[in-house]
């Protein structure tokens, strides 16, 4: 049986009962949003003890506002830089994990009472009016560090006996295709409806996409994960390539021939 740390309640686990996968798939992204987002604000108050900035008031720079989709106090003296109350950015990491967390609820994932809902302002120390000591926001990491790793070890179990049923030629099934996965990811991580899934898709494809494939797509896939099956990591966006403002602004050649390669030889 899995039981959860959070509150000793017991979950369907390994033994014998199996333990819904979008749950680990849900508390991994949880973790990994919660604990990208107190690196980031612990580092930044460090370096505002070396400003004359206060009141829970730290810099970003014109990409992290963006990044984190924070609204800035004012703009800095810096160039490209503004100053963020912690609190903003707390409510921005709060709208991310909450449709995650409102999923685990609907799972029937045992989220106590004492942490629902569950609050990034809780995984920091103290700030402004924010009275959260340095030992329990460490500890509210740690516990749901224990959640993933419980998850983790009951997901394994059903994955080893999944590999155990495919080499004994029980249990074989097709890998969905990519588009499947799409939509699976979108709707159990984004919780989005398949109406909407099915818009956004047919958007980006150029086709028409409607709500009953994507339910198809939602199912076939849950199957394969079912089944003990991981799926693929999710491909790393490329960097962005830097372009001279001059030339943006210059815009487009109207005579639309291509950039001279090299340069002209000059007379000397």
């Amino acid at each position: 049986m899995f039981t959860c740390p959070l509150c000793c309640r017991v979950r369907p686990g390994s033994a014998g009962e199996k333990m819904d996968p979008q749950v680990l798939f849900l508390l991994k992204e949880l973790s990994k949003t919660i604990h990208e987002a107190r690196t980031f604000i612990l580092a930044k108050m460090e370096e505002a003890k070396y400003h004359r900035f206060s009141d829970g008031k730290i810099i970003f720079h014109q990409e992290e506002v963006r990044k984190w989709n924070v609204r800035p106090c004012r703009k800095n003296n810096a160039p490209q830089s503004f100053d963020v109350h912690i609190g903003e950015f707390c409510c921005r990491v709060d709208d991310r994990i909450a449709p995650l967390v409102t999923r685990l609820v609907r799972l029937g994932y045992p989220i106590p009472e004492s942490w629902y809902p569950i609050k990034m302002a809780d995984f920091l120390p103290s700030y402004g009016d924010n009275e959260v000591t340095e030992e329990n926001s460490t500890k509210h990491l740690r516990e749901l560090d224990l959640c993933v790793q419980a998850a983790e070890a009951a997901q394994l179990s059903v994955k080893e006996k999944g590999l155990e049923q495919q080499s004994k030629g029980e249990c074989k099934v097709k890998e969905p295709p990519k588009i499947a996965m799409q939509a699976f990811r979108l709707y159990y991580l984004k919780g989005e409806k398949q109406e909407d899934i099915a818009k956004e898709m047919s958007r980006q494809y150029g086709k028409s996409i409607n709500q009953g494939q994507v339910s198809r797509w939602i199912n076939e896939t849950k199957i394969y994960v079912d089944a003990g099956n991981i799926l693929p990591e999710l491909p790393k966006l490329p960097k962005p390539v830097t372009v001279d403002p001059d030339i943006l602004e210059m815009g487009e050649r109207q005579d639309r021939l291509t950039k001279r390669q090299r340069q002209q030889i000059s007379d000397d």
